[in-house]
């Protein structure tokens, strides 16, 4: 099942003057090469000023930077960035940092809301660009199913920055899904090692837990997952599946369907919810499904 992250690293933030104030914000909405980001605290930047987005993993930890742009306009505390570089997606929620040598005051606004508290820190350091290169070429070669060229670069990666928690979690699952499961266990293991508040690292470990058949300790692992972030849609599919292997089907159902509810396209929790409906001989149950599926397949993207 494919669970990298995806995310792409870009180059290291530029080093700013000791006079520069950094302004933190939140995307609210994107619209074509335009993010608008309701910003915190009382200063703003002005047009021009330099902006990165970042996805910031659920419970802290590392932050990964998808974009980078500059300010074109402001009002009322909400400000628009044009995006001129982008190697990940940019969505709503995801955190923006502006480097600002001239903040302004917030505009006033009729019906301005209070601001909302800072951002507390995460105390995350970025990677090297080449090792961010070497992360990214791995996302590449991944979704190409070129598994083995993936492996290649993600020890490059690692090789560069052996701090990145993503990096060895991800070649975690790469040794997954080639079958490799000592190796993959010692990297998710090294994945928690450098952030325990990394989600998706247990989901990744609960993987090689199943394809070792070690269902109890894979049921702990997802837990975990979901105890770090109750929106994490793997986790409660990867449970889903343990319980499955361990003949707890009334509650495989259940985690399947949370997996569903938190993304109702998600096709690897559908697929596994129509087979297990199957096996239980609820034949008009697995119909559904499969007929979602075939929705999802012919849905133009």
């Amino acid at each position: 099942m494919r669970r990298l992250f995806r995310l792409i690293l870009l180059a290291l933030v530029a080093a700013t003057s000791v006079r520069a104030t950094e302004i933190t914000g939140t995307v609210r909405e994107v619209s074509g090469d335009n993010a608008i980001v309701t910003v915190q605290g009382d200063l703003v930047p002005v047009p021009g000023d330099k902006a990165d987005i970042f996805f910031k993993f659920a419970g802290g930890g590392d932050e990964i930077a998808v974009a980078t742009g500059s300010v074109t306009g402001e009002e009322a505390g909400t400000v628009t960035v044009k995006i001129k570089e982008a190697t990940g997606e940019v969505l709503k929620d995801q955190l923006a940092r502006f480097t600002s040598s001239n903040p302004k005051p917030k505009s006033a606004s009729l019906s301005s809301a209070p601001s909302s508290p800072p951002a507390p820190a995460t105390g995350a350091t970025p990677t090297s660009p080449e090792a961010a290169r070497y992360f990214a070429e791995g996302i590449t070669k991944f979704d190409a199913n070129d598994y083995k060229g993936a492996l290649a670069a993600f020890t490059k990666a690692i090789e560069l920055d052996p701090t990145k928690a993503a990096f060895f979690s991800d070649r975690a699952a790469i040794y997954n899904l080639l079958k490799q499961s000592k190796r993959a266990l010692a990297d998710a293991d090294q994945a928690i090692r450098l952030n325990p508040q990394l989600s998706q690292a247990y989901v990744i470990r609960g993987d090689c837990y199943v394809g070792s058949h070690q269902f109890k300790r894979a049921l702990e692992d997802y837990a975990e997952a979901i105890r770090l972030d109750p929106k994490n849609k793997d986790a409660y599919n990867g449970r889903a599946f343990a319980c499955w292997s361990l003949g707890q089907h009334k509650i495989a159902i259940e985690n399947f369907t949370q997996a569903i509810e938190l993304d109702p396209g998600f096709v690897d929790a559908l697929t596994n919810r129509a087979r297990l409906y199957q096996a239980m001989g609820k034949t008009q149950l697995a119909k559904q499904d499969l007929a979602r599926l075939k929705e999802l397949k012919t849905k133009p993207r």
